[in-house]
């Protein structure tokens, strides 16, 4: 897939048929590894770990770069997070 970007500001264009302000509000925010990682307060190799284990919810792949959605991520957190079956010293 390819994106239509602005000539003049090199910005990405919505899809066709949807307004710049309908495409922002009805696309979720997404976070970055490094953010995740500042949000939590680790490494982010334990950011890798934790998407592929499915630890903390809401990672989307998008082609090599790894999102996570914020909506998903700020639920987990209000709700006091998951803990590993087994508990912490459990190797996934």
């Amino acid at each position: 897939m390819t994106k239509t970007v602005n000539r003049d500001s090199g910005q990405a264009l919505p899809p066709p048929g949807l307004s710049v302000a309908a495409a922002q509000t009805s696309m979720p925010k997404l976070f970055t590894v490094e953010e995740i990682a500042e949000i939590f307060r680790v490494k982010k190799f334990r950011v890798y770990e934790w998407a592929r284990t499915g630890a903390v919810p809401g990672a989307v792949r998008l082609g090599r770069q790894l999102r996570f959605n914020a909506t998903q991520v700020l639920a987990f957190i209000d709700q006091g997070g998951q803990a590993l079956p087994g508990g912490w010293r459990n190797t996934v």
